[in-house]
């Protein structure tokens, strides 16, 4: 069984992409590092990567790589192996959420929950530093609409749609719902609705589509701080 998978922000990503196609278990060694997936690291794995991959391997395999006192490649994505041994990336380690209380929370589980109903287009989750998790959701303004009319609720804009008590009263028992199957320190205690999607153009999103959290922190700031207070 080999162990692949694609990371990003290193050079390596493309020896991960690649990896699935090695007839060998290249990847195969991995420890579990505070919770970061570290493949193993030796020549002859990354050797035999960079040739089978067609890459010049020299020069990448050295630069831009971070590796543990005992050999094995510092990925910086959270992770976990299931009960069949197989890796399931969870999160980058660098947006890991810290609270004032020390709990660790992966933001991107969270998020996939939320955007799994079908009125939310998208969802940043928020805690850094602070003593709960809140949210910013953006509907998915189409089917808001819909069910808006349904309701006799009058339609504007989506600045009008997203300030209604009934409206918002409908987000929260959805976030309700999803709170139901997190645990207590990873529920969502309050959230805003926003009433403009993420976008590259407005530089919230990568060019891959991967949220700016930074970005998205600063150019929301004022409606985060809201939430705690």
């Amino acid at each position: 069984m080999a162990y692949t998978y694609q990371t990003e922000d290193t050079q390596c990503g493309l020896f991960f992409s690649q990896a699935r196609h090695f007839e060998n278990d290249v990847f195969m060694r991995a420890k579990m590092k505070k919770g970061e997936p570290c493949p193993q690291w030796t020549d002859i794995t990354w050797g035999q990567a960079a040739r089978e991959a067609g890459l010049l391997g020299a020069g990448l395999i050295e630069s831009g790589i971070s590796k543990t006192e005992d050999g094995f490649f510092k990925t910086g994505d959270i992770g976990e192996f299931d009960a069949d041994g197989m890796l399931r990336i969870t999160d980058r380690k660098k947006s890991i959420i810290v609270t004032s209380g020390g709990k660790n929370i992966a933001p991107q589980p969270v998020e996939m929950v939320l955007i799994m109903d079908p009125f939310v287009d998208q969802a940043c989750v928020i805690g850094d530093g602070r003593n709960y998790i809140t949210a910013l959701i953006v509907p998915l303004f189409d089917l808001v609409a819909e069910m808006a009319r349904e309701k006799g609720i009058p339609v504007g804009g989506n600045d009008d749609l997203v300030q209604h008590p009934e409206i918002v009263k409908f987000f929260q028992e959805r976030v309700d719902g999803v709170n139901q199957n997190l645990a207590r320190f990873e529920q969502i205690k309050k959230f805003r609705l926003l009433p403009r999607a993420f976008s590259e153009e407005t530089g919230e999103l990568t060019p891959t589509q991967k949220m700016k959290r930074r970005a998205i922190y600063e150019k929301y700031g004022r409606e985060i701080d809201a939430m705690y207070q």
